[in-house]
């Protein structure tokens, strides 16, 4: 069954308007600034106020919730990161150390190199070998002979003319 919609605004029709049109509403009184409410308007329903305060503070201890989490993500990334850069600074160090110790090591290459240069610059020459190994042919020293040598002849040759004369 369909209602009747009723008549916002009871009453006679105004001057001027077709019978069972409806009026316009009445000007509002505005009080100011400071102006009084109606009473409607001042204590709504307890209980919807008391579901509000409810959900009011429901979302407030999701908030929290969220704010806490969001705090122990915080630190524990905050954790990792001065683990990670500890540890960064760590691998720094030693990486350091090790270069250190290979430019030690390639200074000492460098010296010992210097000092292989000076030492085959001192060396004999291809030309001046040549010249010892044409003297030493000239020469052969191999059909050279000894001192123990010249002397074991001398007493052989003694001995055997002082064997011949007896």
């Amino acid at each position: 069954m369909v209602e009747p919609t009723p008549n916002p605004q009871p009453g006679p029709p105004m001057a001027g308007m077709p019978p069972g049109a409806q009026q316009p509403p009445p000007e509002e009184k505005k009080g100011g600034l400071f102006g009084k409410k109606e009473p409607e308007q001042i204590g709504p329903d307890i209980n919807q106020a008391m579901m509000e305060v409810g959900a009011i503070g429901r979302r407030l201890r999701i908030l929290e919730e969220r704010y806490n989490n969001l705090r122990k993500k915080s630190q524990v990334t905050d954790q990792h990161l001065l683990n990670h850069t500890k540890k960064t600074v760590s691998d720094f160090k030693d990486t350091n150390e090790d270069i250190m110790e290979v430019k030690r090591s390639i200074e000492d290459i460098k010296e010992k190199m210097i000092l292989i240069i000076k030492e085959l610059k001192i060396t004999a020459k291809k030309e001046e070998i040549q010249v010892l190994q044409k003297y030493i042919q000239f020469w052969e020293p191999v059909n050279f002979i000894t001192r123990n040598e010249v002397e074991k002849m001398i007493e052989d040759a003694f001995e055997a003319r002082h064997y011949d004369e007896k």
